[in-house]
């Protein structure tokens, strides 16, 4: 090895330590390493023959030195000589377009992103990142002719139909956006988001029943019990903007009449009366759902939560109860059932149960929150303040630990008022004796 093929492979130790070491804005200054890399490039084109990508990682690193010291033109060049050994790589061409969009090098960043398309043509993301340059040069008929380009060389890829069907429907051209999206599902039937984005389409264009027939559709190809609540609320909210709510629901109330074991429609039907204020008929709905599907511990949470809305807390007390008797204890139960007692004025009960839920889950300092909510409300501030106090101690999170000093200094004010005006209270009272 030579001495300055020696004084290289120096450098790019130099530069290893110069990532991981802090950077003051005097070193942001200076160059990144003290050698002189073009002096060695011979040298480097004479080991790049042999190893290419020892050399590549060589000025891959001299470029990531000079990013960490903001110097992103000198970056830009460095990894340029990097892509010479490397011209397929994905990372290199990726870093290269962003830097070049970074240095106002619209042109560069084009021909990076446009190589990435071509070495990988069936990579849905590469035409999103060259779509999206485009429009921020406002090159619109370029991302038109780009996706038109993916789609022949992706016919049968159904993100790439997608795609094109979310672009159409930016343009508001709903109705070849639902052809599309009908396109895809042919593709891939069982995908609930296709699914879900062809029911917005047939709705903006002006056809709720075909739209809430596919969210139906989307419900029963989901496998996410999350996904399927969702899908629901997507569908009461189709409902309510459909003009003709009533006629709508129908279709939804007719399984929930026939007792359907199908979660979906007590959801959609739920939470239609709840976006239109009729807690009586969602309570009703959320009842009966509760007996049907008691797994479905979600109804038991919206139905505690409309009691609470009602004030009726004495059923949403004893429904808690019940789902911990036949299930068992656990933290978030109690939780919820001491939520209850609080709201119903019980601060007793609460604190009690508060601490149940804490002996179960002692590191979650949302109980010594609650906990110290209790205690202010039973005016007890002195035990608030040691809950608050306990979480400083016990969390790493420095918002959180201000926000429990911040609250400590607003109870000693408070307290410190109260003083004073008992105090002022007292030396008038004696000075009219």
């Amino acid at each position: 090895m030579s001495k300055k093929l020696g004084a290289a492979l120096c450098a790019v130790c130099l530069t290893i330590i110069s990532c991981v070491l802090p950077v003051s804005a005097e070193e942001k200054a200076a160059p990144s390493v003290d050698v002189d890399y073009e002096e060695l490039a011979g040298e480097l084109e004479m080991l790049a023959r042999e190893e290419p990508l020892i050399v590549t990682n060589i000025y891959r690193m001299i470029a990531e030195a000079y990013q960490r010291r903001e110097k992103p033109e000198l970056a830009m060049a460095a990894y340029e000589k990097a892509l010479r050994f490397s011209p397929a790589d994905e990372g290199l061409l990726n870093v290269l377009s962003d830097l070049a969009r970074e240095i106002g090098d619209a042109e560069r960043s084009l021909r990076y992103a446009g190589r990435l398309v071509e070495l990988h043509p069936g990579n849905i993301y590469y035409y999103q990142r060259l779509a999206a340059i485009y429009e921020s040069l406002d090159q619109t008929d370029k991302v038109e002719a780009l996706w038109e380009k993916a789609l022949e060389a992706n016919p049968d890829n159904p993100d790439f139909r997608r795609q094109l069907a979310e672009n159409l429907a930016e343009k508001d051209d709903f109705e070849n956006a639902v052809k599309e999206m009908e396109a895809a599902l042919a593709l891939e039937p069982a995908n609930s988001w296709f699914l879900r984005l062809l029911a917005r389409y047939q709705i903006e264009l002006g056809d709720p029943r075909s739209g809430l027939a596919s969210l139906r559709e989307a419900n029963a190809k989901s496998q996410d019990a999350w996904e399927k609540r969702d899908i629901a609320c997507e569908a009461a909210n189709s409902i309510a903007r459909s003009g003709t709510p009533e006629e709508m629901l129908a279709d939804f109330m007719q399984p929930i009449e026939q007792n359907t074991g199908d979660a979906f429609y007590y959801w959609v039907v739920g939470q239609v009366y709840v976006n239109e204020g009729e807690r009586g008929k969602a309570i009703g709905v959320f009842e009966k759902a509760v007996r049907l599907i008691p797994a479905e511990r979600e109804f038991v949470r919206q139905l505690v939560d409309l009691y609470q809305d009602t004030r009726d807390f004495d059923r949403a007390i004893a429904l808690i109860q019940g789902l911990i008797d036949a299930e068992g204890e656990s933290s978030d139960l109690y939780s919820r059932l001491a939520d209850a007692y609080l709201a119903a004025g019980e601060y007793d009960r609460a604190l009690e149960v508060y601490e149940k839920a804490r002996a179960l889950d002692p590191e979650n300092l949302y109980f010594f929150e609650r906990i110290a909510d209790v205690y202010l409300r039973q005016n007890r501030p002195g035990e608030a303040i040691r809950q608050y106090e306990e979480i400083i101690n016990r969390t790493a999170d420095t918002w959180r630990k201000e926000d429990m000093e911040k609250r400590i200094q607003s109870i000693r004010e408070r307290l410190a008022d109260e003083a004073a005006r008992e105090a002022a209270a007292r030396e008038e009272g004696e000075a009219g004796q």
